[in-house]
């Protein structure tokens, strides 16, 4: 078979089946089939990585053309969309498509998914009233109380409990927040919670204590060459230590690391924010005390920081159990994320992904000066085989590094 570079997703499926068809060979890293899986593995990569950048059709435009193909009024969206209202507000462009529209137009007028998120990739809280459009009363009151959010709650009746969390959002004085602070653009990355309150609560968390942090600070530059420094991240994490040396490393480099647990209903594993300093913060739940998800997490933040945060307006949070990878800034970051950690290029034709045993994944982990957990998350994601290898993934190890209870 002659390797061209991939233009297509039709040539794109057909190296991607004849690389499942080398891998069943199990071939000789030497042999001609071994080079043949080395060479398309690397095809693939560098065609994931330009389809990444590949500019979409807006949204809107792609409705109004299969409308008018199939002859459609607006009254027929109504099934995927949900009333006549919501319809029109989609259509002028004042409503943003939610996951389910997305589906239901995906499936219904079969026009294609990646097309669709690019409205939704962007979801901006509707606060045009400041915090007159904040029902305060629907945060968590009670867990953040519970967890000493709110110094203020001194009674636990209801009206007590929703001064204090006026007062924790309304604090200019101190951290730079208030009615702005609600009218930031969330990228959501995955399905992340029913409602947005408990994530702006975390969040908000996460930009108090960031403020509160007190380590020396170098001002932040982008590097000039992300994937290597999304690399030098990565081999910290061969130490037993290796989270902390990564909070130290990311410090000296003007990013601040935030650790703080997620809260009831919500399925967050982490996000990028700028603070009101305009200082990068990643923050983290380690709502799996796994090593593999912490370091896989902690990369795909450090993407969207260096590669996508560059306004205070802008913040990404992920639940990477479900990111959507049909959003391009979800596919760059995971791409880079997952080449950080592992590149791509030698994987797929490692001994560690075609015979995985806990001598293979060692071996090829010490090989790349990386933790085993490492290697052994990305078999269990790529194989979708969550029962592999569970002593390697550094099961309760995260939270211990940082001194935190579980």
């Amino acid at each position: 078979m002659f390797a061209k570079v991939i233009k297509n997703d039709v040539q794109y499926a057909e190296y991607s089946a004849a690389v499942d068809r080398l891998i069943a060979l199990d071939p000789e890293p030497d042999s001609e089939e071994g080079a043949q899986l080395e060479v398309l593995s690397v095809l693939l990569d560098d065609y994931e990585r330009r389809r990444a950048t590949i500019e979409l059709p807006d949204p809107i435009d792609a409705i109004l053309f299969r409308m008018e193909e199939q002859g459609l009024r607006q009254k027929d969206l109504v099934p995927y969309i949900g009333s006549k209202s919501k319809v029109s507000e989609v259509l002028a462009g004042k409503r943003p498509l939610s996951l389910s529209m997305v589906r239901a137009l995906s499936s219904g007028l079969g026009i294609p998914a990646k097309v669709l998120v690019a409205a939704s990739a962007s979801r901006t809280e509707d606060t045009t009233e400041g915090t007159q459009a904040i029902d305060f009363s629907l945060f968590p009151m009670r867990e953040m109380a519970r967890r000493g959010w709110l110094p203020n709650a001194d009674r636990p009746d209801r009206d007590s409990l929703i001064s204090a969390v006026r007062q924790f959002f309304e604090a200019p004085s101190t951290v730079g927040l208030g009615p702005a602070y609600f009218r930031r653009r969330y990228h959501l990355g995955g399905e992340i919670a029913p409602d947005m309150y408990a994530v702006h609560a975390w969040l908000t968390r996460v930009l108090l204590r960031s403020r509160e942090q007190v380590a020396p600070l170098s001002k932040y530059r982008r590097p000039d060459d992300v994937p290597s420094f999304l690399r030098s991240v990565a081999r910290l994490s061969w130490s037993e230590q290796g989270p902390r040396l990564a909070e130290e490393f990311l410090s000296k480099h003007g990013i601040l690391l935030v650790v703080e647990a997620h809260l009831p209903k919500t399925h967050l594993d982490g996000a990028a924010i700028l603070n009101s300093d305009g200082v990068p913060v990643v923050g983290l739940t380690l709502r799996y005390d796994r090593l593999d998800s912490f370091w896989y997490t902690l990369l795909h933040e450090l993407a969207h920081v260096t590669l996508h945060l560059s306004s205070p307006d802008d913040v990404f949070v992920d639940n990477t159990d479900d990111l959507d990878e049909l959003e391009a800034k979800e596919i760059e970051a995971d791409l880079c994320a997952r080449e950080a950690l592992i590149p791509r290029a030698i994987w797929r034709s490692s001994d560690a992904f075609r015979r995985p045993s806990e001598r293979t994944v060692r071996e090829f982990a010490a090989n790349l000066g990386i933790h085993p957990a490492i290697v052994a998350g990305r078999v269990r994601r790529d194989k979708a085989n969550y029962r592999l290898l569970p002593k390697l993934v550094g099961q309760g190890q995260v939270r211990r590094a940082f001194g935190v209870g579980g």
